[in-house]
């Protein structure tokens, strides 16, 4: 038999603990994409921007100086639509691409086999 449950603190301590867990990864998630950002921007000698809405709407971008971000994302909306889908890739077209790409060395390989 199970002993009967203290208060509802105890659930309030695990809930908070949980967000601030959650809370960090997120923290730490961003930090990846805006270093990145950074690194794609001077390998590739690009200009890029990273735009997020936190969970309590909260804006965060990068680079911080807001005017160069507002620049940048006024640039990319004053593309036509079909130059700015044209290296637009979200995360199912890149693995669907990379699947193909698998897929077609896959083959290549297994007809030079059985030759």
């Amino acid at each position: 038999m199970r002993p009967p449950l203290s208060s509802s603190c105890s659930k309030c301590s695990s809930s908070s603990s949980s967000y601030s867990l959650a809370e960090t990864r997120l923290k730490s998630r961003l930090l990846t994409i805006f270093k990145k950002a950074q690194e794609l921007m001077t390998l590739c000698d690009i200009e890029a921007c990273v735009i997020h809405y936190g969970p309590d709407s909260e804006l965060k971008t990068w680079p911080e100086n807001r005017d160069k971000v507002r620049s940048l994302a006024l640039r990319y909306i004053q593309l036509d639509k079909a130059k700015r889908l044209k290296k637009s890739v979200d995360l199912y077209g890149f693995l669907n691409n990379k699947k193909k790409k698998t897929v077609t060395s896959l083959k290549k390989n297994v007809d030079e086999e059985l030759k």
